[in-house]
């Protein structure tokens, strides 16, 4: 039945590709007698759809201005570097917020957030005319609100907005869990390595009643399970041969779980007590290289790597993180269904054509009817070699860098203004969400419209309202979780030298070769010299003492 389905599919592809579109309306020239308003957007995993329905609400808000959309892939490709030569008002853009080289080029919009244009529903009412502000709706995420902020505390500055966050790690085909069973397995033995105690089946939050029961509790159950997938044809992990951040993203979410807040941000600022070096600071930051939590994610990849538990093409440099979806998606009409994706939460939406595509066959493949989940990270207990975890948060990695930046040389200020307000009430929000399955980094209530969104989507937003998760930013950006504004991140050790840290955090020295790409370069390691032990010790010899010392001696 699989093979027959496989079949179809393919037929159903190679129709669909040879379909020719009819050539779209150019949209890019604006109606002479109103105001217009130019918005570029790049290629974010979010697609233009809300884009449109917003250009629609709000010319039906203020008649007299056209909104024109323009579509900017390749020139926003290089972040907010675009903004120097922009012709648009506005532009949505994945970019970091550090607006050292661009202050002259953006448009300040402290004031905009800092007007009271809400009432107490969220709902637009005008600049001035409302009790809640931008800045309000902003603080009920407030490390997302110390992310974006160029001022203080006292006095907050906002050079740009916060988008949208999407949450990053493995996503695992529920359905796929029910149907072979793979939730509560007899192998799993829980945090104290007892069978039969009662914790079996709690979880990595070491709770009963969440939204993790039935998962691996630690990385001695998770390779339970990854055995019991082996024996049954299951291919464990699918992910992105081309773009290798994204799998070392995940093993820096391992990291942080395995260190716990404190430790893991140490390798930022180089200031402060890690719990393994004691006291850390610009003269012995090399130490932190070798921290037992690395060893943790070595271990990891070394597993994935050396028993072969990924689909083949996540190893060739070809296959992007699209066509990683569309493997992993596919799998299911297969005899080897693959179990995990390495992406982030837009990966769903993102793949839209692809569920279309599926759907044509069978119903049971589209969007929404197909439930995916967030797979928690394991904790490290009980493991040979390896000290047990101390910390038993679970942090969960938020990619919040997607802003949204007017441009300085703007003729319509006040429209640029409006639209944005506009754009951010509490009834554009929750449409934005319910075209996306993402949510923005603001206050708004999304209780009422569950039912409109993925189960992807429904896990995401009880992620974010879990009391025993913390949702966490990556690198630098982490260092708001302990009060640090987007100005003082900037400033820490790490972002002053990112030439010497670009490849810091696996970066390895084996033998006379240096690697830096544990999950890849494991596998291709025909004789077996690069493993967790050596790759661990490698550490070290990449970054030693008289290396850190050429730099910050």
């Amino acid at each position: 039945m699989k093979k027959t389905l496989c079949i179809l599919l393919t037929l159903v592809l190679l129709a669909v590709t040879c379909a020719c579109k009819p050539p779209r309306i150019n949209e890019n020239v604006a109606d002479p007698n109103k105001t217009p308003l130019y918005v570029a957007i790049g290629d974010n995993g979010v697609g233009t759809e809300f884009l449109y329905n917003l250009e629609k609400a709000y010319e039906a808000y203020n008649p007299e201005v056209d909104v024109v959309i323009n579509q900017r892939d390749s020139e926003l490709s290089n972040g907010l570097e675009y903004i120097k030569t922009a012709t648009e008002d506005i532009i949505y853009v994945n970019s970091e917020f550090t607006f050292t080289q661009y202050g002259n080029y953006v448009l300040d919009l402290t004031d905009m957030t800092a007007s009271k244009a809400y009432d107490e529903n969220g709902a637009y009412v005008g600049m001035g005319n409302g009790t809640k502000s931008l800045q309000d709706k902003m603080m009920y995420y407030e490390n997302g609100f110390n992310l974006v902020n160029q001022g203080t505390k006292e006095d907050p500055g906002f050079l740009g907005l916060p988008w949208f966050s999407a949450i990053y790690g493995l996503w695992y085909d529920m359905d796929l869990f029910d149907t072979e069973n793979l939730y509560d397995l007899p192998e799993y033995t829980g945090f104290d390595g007892v069978a039969n105690t009662g914790d079996e089946y709690f979880g990595p939050d070491g709770k009963e009643g969440t939204y993790d029961d039935g998962l691996t509790a630690t990385w001695e159950d998770m390779k339970a399970l990854l055995q019991v997938m082996k024996e049954k044809g299951i291919v464990p992990f699918t992910f992105s041969g081309m773009h290798s951040w994204m799998r070392n993203f995940w093993l820096d979410v391992i990291l942080m779980n395995y260190e716990g807040m404190s430790d893991y941000t140490l390798c930022y600022t180089f200031d402060g007590t890690d719990s393994d070096f004691g006291e850390i600071n610009a003269d012995n930051g090399y130490l932190l290289k070798q921290q037992e939590g690395k060893k943790a994610t070595l271990m990891v990849a070394e597993k994935i790597a050396k028993d072969k538990l990924y689909s083949t093409p996540s190893l060739y440099t070809t296959q992007t993180h699209l066509q990683a979806q569309i493997d992993f998606l596919r799998s299911t009409t297969t005899d080897s269904p693959g179990a995990f994706l390495i992406d982030g939460s837009w990966w769903e939406y993102e793949a839209n054509d692809e569920f279309e595509r599926m759907e044509n066959i069978s119903k049971e493949f589209a969007r929404g009817t197909r439930r995916f989940g967030y797979f928690p990270i394991p904790r490290f207990v009980g493991t040979e070699g390896l000290k047990d975890q101390i910390n038993t948060q679970q942090y969960i990695n938020s990619i919040s860098n997607f802003m949204i930046a007017a441009n300085a040389k703007t003729k319509v200020k006040d429209v640029v203004e409006d639209f944005l307000l506009f754009s951010h009430s509490e009834e554009n929000l929750i449409n934005f969400t319910k075209t996306t399955n993402l949510f923005c980094l603001y206050e708004y209530d999304m209780s009422k419209d569950l039912d409109s969104l993925t189960p992807l989507a429904q896990s995401v937003y009880d992620l974010m309202r879990d009391e025993n998760v913390v949702i966490y930013f990556s690198g630098k950006d982490a260092l708001t979780m302990n009060g640090y504004t987007a100005t003082q991140a900037q400033n820490c050790l790490r972002a002053k030298n990112n030439t010497f840290f670009e490849n810091w955090d696996f970066l390895t020295k084996v033998g006379n070769m240096n690697y830096m790409d544990a999950i890849r370069d494991m596998a291709f390691d025909d004789e077996n010299e690069l493993t967790a032990a050596t790759w661990f010790e490698g550490l070290g010899e990449a970054c030693s003492k008289s290396t850190w010392d050429t730099y910050f001696g």
